[in-house]
């Protein structure tokens, strides 16, 4: 596990030849993780995958689900590199974007109904699931007001009502979808990073 953290260290090196930090444990538990999926993945799903009824190649979930895992490691990658004064600059523009998906997904004809919720929208070939982004987003804008508010967060109608109108909102736009898993996640990490 040494030989990763090295490559991680060496990967996100500074201009200052500063380096990130990165913890064997967690890096190691992260790759073991995805080993455990991987396996998980291709175990139930070979037989239906080599079916007449199926794709007729035993592979194919496990390649689909290797090509998710790449992408996955490219934009976590992008995500871990990107400065904390990056997110704190774009954490107001984050939380705009997420109200505006999350109503934008409400539209009629913008937004993809699946099952009766309406929970998607069709970008090309592709569905964004924007309460999936609202998650991280959330946490974004969360963090940037409490570190914006720092020692203030003591006057609940000046500093602690603003920031509950928004959670309240998101998790309404959440509950209209209807989406009530995203919403109770949202709501549950809102107060405890309160």
């Amino acid at each position: 596990m040494r030989i990763f953290a090295n490559f991680f260290n060496w990967l996100f090196a500074d201009s200052n030849k500063n380096k990130i930090s990165i913890d064997d444990k967690i890096l190691f538990s992260g790759i073991c993780l995805l080993a455990i999926g991987l396996v998980m993945v291709y175990s139930a799903s070979i037989a239906y995958a080599s079916s007449e009824r199926g794709i007729n190649n035993q592979y194919y979930y496990l390649i689909r689900h290797l090509e998710y895992i790449a992408v996955g490691s490219v934009a976590g990658v992008l995500v871990f590199s990107a400065r904390t004064s990056f997110w704190h600059k774009y954490a107001k523009v984050i939380g705009i974007g997420i109200v505006i998906l999350l109503v934008a997904v409400l539209i009629p004809h913008l937004g993809k109904t699946v099952n009766g919720s309406k929970r998607w929208i069709g970008v090309g070939l592709l569905n964004l699931q924007p309460s999936e982004l609202s998650k991280l987003g959330m946490v974004i804008y969360l963090s940037y007001y409490v570190n914006s508010k720092k020692e203030k967060l003591q006057n609940f109608t000046k500093d602690i009502l603003p920031i509950l109108g928004v959670i309240i909102m998101v998790s309404c736009l959440l509950l209209l979808e209807p989406d009530m898993g995203s919403a109770t996640v949202i709501f549950i990490i809102a107060f405890g990073m309160l």
